[in-house]
């Protein structure tokens, strides 16, 4: 199956599947239509993804993710199933494709999530709650107070990120997901956990170099790029000599400016699994290129938890499923 014809057929369709299940409705409340038609936009997106990896666990994420947020907003969760079943009829009406019909009917509708990948024994639960509540009320004072004591009681860079800001972060998400924060929060605490971040840089780079470089960034039009920046950060307290790149970059500035660096470790990351094909050419490119055809690849982010397989899927070496475990894992591949 054609990826590029299932891209374009994306707004076509949308429009299609929206009909199909209101067909007794008529839409007179436009901003209630146009998020219908953007909940049906991604599921077609996800879908094209996974088909296009055959790797069913993205929809599966999906559908979880739309049904803890239905179930926030006290939203029926049987309309996520209709969602999905009236976009397989539409699919295979249009496409006559087995290649898709296949790939849907593997798709378990009553997946469970594994985990909510919050940490269950954090050492430090109690200053991660007092983080939390700072974020979540715009305390940014005492957010910062509390970062610059656990400096003063010598607890590591490594475990303030890992045990408060990562894991924070991971619940200030599943807040958004179940309907119970705005994405306007969610912004909040991004920026101001990447400004304490920022405070504890001198401490970052001031570690011993071994002789290990890290290349690290997000691809495409990946904007999520926090979780990536914890990666280098960590590497470098651990002695790595790193390179950031950031966010939003072509695979062809990637692949140039890591033939210049020479890293031992690419880390890329990805947030929204639509991106995973940019990640996957991004990759080809990277391995294409002789000047790199010793360098070792890692890939992390939300679409690889719980479907730990998925690097395999785009040609990378592994998956790190947090940041500390991306160094020790980075280390291994060489």
């Amino acid at each position: 199956m054609d990826y590029k014809e299932l891209i374009d057929s994306n707004s076509k369709l949308s429009n299609v599947i929206l009909e199909t299940m209101y067909v007794d409705e008529s839409f007179t409340n436009q901003e209630r239509k146009e998020k219908a038609l953007k909940d049906i936009e991604w599921m077609l997106q996800f879908i094209y993804e996974g088909i296009h990896l055959d790797n069913v666990r993205i929809v599966e994420h999906l559908l979880l993710w739309y049904k803890k947020l239905f179930k926030g907003l006290d939203i029926d969760t049987q309309h996520v199933d209709l969602l999905f079943s009236t976009t397989k009829k539409v699919l295979h009406n249009h496409f006559h494709s087995k290649e898709i019909d296949l790939f849907l009917e593997r798709v378990n509708t009553e997946a469970e999530q594994q985990s909510s990948h919050l940490l269950k024994n954090n050492p430090y639960a109690k200053e991660k709650e007092i983080y939390l509540d700072a974020l979540l009320n715009s305390d940014r004072k005492r957010a910062q107070t509390l970062v610059n004591q656990l400096v003063s009681d010598d607890v590591s860079i490594s475990d303030i990120y890992i045990y408060i800001f990562q894991d924070t972060m991971r619940h200030i998400g599943l807040l958004w997901q179940e309907g119970k924060i705005k994405v306007g929060r969610e912004h909040y605490a991004t920026a101001l956990t990447q400004f304490l971040m920022s405070t504890l840089y001198p401490k970052v780079f001031s570690s011993e170099k071994k002789d290990k470089k890290l290349l690290a960034c997000t691809v495409g039009s990946e904007l999520h790029e926090m979780g990536i920046r914890m990666v280098a950060d960590l590497f470098e307290i651990n002695g790595w000599d790193t390179n950031y790149l950031g966010a939003n970059l072509p695979a062809s500035f990637i692949s140039d400016f890591a033939k210049q660096f020479q890293p031992d470790v690419i880390a890329l990351s990805v947030t929204m699994p639509y991106h995973l094909s940019t990640l996957k050419e991004t990759i080809k490119l990277i391995r294409d290129n002789e000047a790199l055809s010793k360098v070792k690849i890692m890939v992390g982010g939300f679409p690889f938890l719980d479907n730990e397989s998925l690097y395999k899927n785009i040609g990378a070496d592994a998956y790190a499923p947090n940041a500390l475990e991306g160094v020790s894992i980075a280390n291994s591949l060489l």
